[in-house]
């Protein structure tokens, strides 16, 4: 069972319509915010022992304007130019464009396989200062990321110039964008969405997203061009390992239903160490267990607990549970397949 520490403090943001439409026939321009970082855990590879910080990260725009950038080709240099394109609307509520300005380059995303806008978000791990804010040390970072900007989800429906979904493809040809009120989400299973983190030692960072960080997009000034960065506060810690090769100290091993407890070391070869612990093939319920462990697992909130399991594929199981013991009770439950295990009850900390 290989523990995987990954601590996430908790974060919320309230969002108010604090920015109302202008009058008609001044420019209404996007506001970028950039909301904190969330679904943060860790990935590590055993193999090669690299670890990577993966994230979700959500750009909004909470603007009087949509952000829209429209794809130009631009056959001296061969790239794709960017122009946002900015608008008003007349007193009868009609838009139209009123400027566009070049803003950068879009690039193919082979691995995402649609077109990015390039230089849009900045990603750092920073260190902590003495009173607990984001420090100026720089451990990690990936200063030149590229989006695909879409209308995602609508996180503030009462800004006066909210719209429906609106830009939805990134292809060469049609603009890319997020409208007002809409926010464009990139989620931590995308391919290039993490932070490298191999090396650096356990402890308390501030995870930092800026959007924008060039100021290549026009946000009409003030106050709109400098609230494009959010931190989150995470902790790192290694893996723990803590049934691996041995139950831990003290631990006496027990079966019931038939069961047994029985190490092996190859045919399948463990996932991790030397030796795993095989079940026997068996109908109905059975289990393989220890208990009476005096070299406990000293678990806090939000780590994740970790146990690799390889199914036969010619004696599969219908379910399979994982219980576990605290101080008090052994009320804690998780189960894969089938529901037909009626310890607890489903849907609580005693079957999950």
């Amino acid at each position: 069972m290989r523990f995987k520490a990954v601590l996430q403090f908790g974060a919320s943001l309230l969002l108010t319509n604090a920015s109302v439409g202008g009058p008609a026939g001044a420019p209404h321009y996007p506001d970028l915010i950039t909301l904190p970082p969330l679904h943060i855990g860790i990935e590590y590879n055993p193999g090669t022992g690299r670890k990577l910080l993966r994230f979700s990260n959500a750009a909004a725009n909470l603007g009087e304007g949509p952000l829209e950038l429209d794809p130009v080709n631009n056959p001296a240099n061969g790239t794709t130019d960017a122009y946002q394109r900015i608008y008003t609307h007349d007193t009868n509520g009609r838009w139209y464009a009123v400027a566009t300005n070049y803003v950068g380059t879009f690039v193919f995303h082979p691995q995402h396989n649609h077109w990015h806008f390039e230089n849009f978000a900045r990603y750092e791990l920073h260190g902590v200062s003495a009173d607990g804010s984001v420090g100026g040390d720089v451990f990690a970072s990936a200063e030149k990321v590229s989006f695909c900007l879409v209308d995602s989800a609508l996180l503030d429906p009462v800004l006066e110039h909210n719209s429906s979904q609106t830009y939805t493809n990134c292809t060469p040809v049609l603009p890319q964008g997020i409208s007002v009120g809409w926010v464009d989400v990139y989620p931590w299973t995308l391919p290039d969405q993490y932070l490298d983190i191999t090396g650096l030692p356990d402890g308390d960072y501030w995870l930092v997203s800026s959007v924008d960080p060039a100021n290549l997009i026009q946000e009409g000034g003030g106050a709109a061009e400098y609230n494009n960065t959010s931190a989150e506060k995470v902790r790192l810690a290694s893996d723990l390992v803590w049934v691996d090769d041995v139950v831990p100290a003290g631990a006496d091993t027990g079966v019931a239903g038939g069961d047994s407890w029985k190490w092996i070391s190859a045919n399948p070869a463990p996932y991790s160490g030397s030796l795993a612990h095989q079940s026997a093939t068996k109908a109905g319920m059975h289990q393989h267990f220890f208990t009476g462990a005096t070299g406990m697992l000293a678990v806090n909130t939000n780590n994740t607990l970790i146990t690799y399991v390889y199914l036969d594929q010619a004696n599969l199981p219908g379910e399979i549970m994982l219980q576990w013991l605290d101080l008090t009770n052994a009320e804690h439950r998780a189960y894969w397949g089938t529901n037909g295990i009626s310890l607890g009850t489903d849907g609580t900390p005693s079957r999950r």
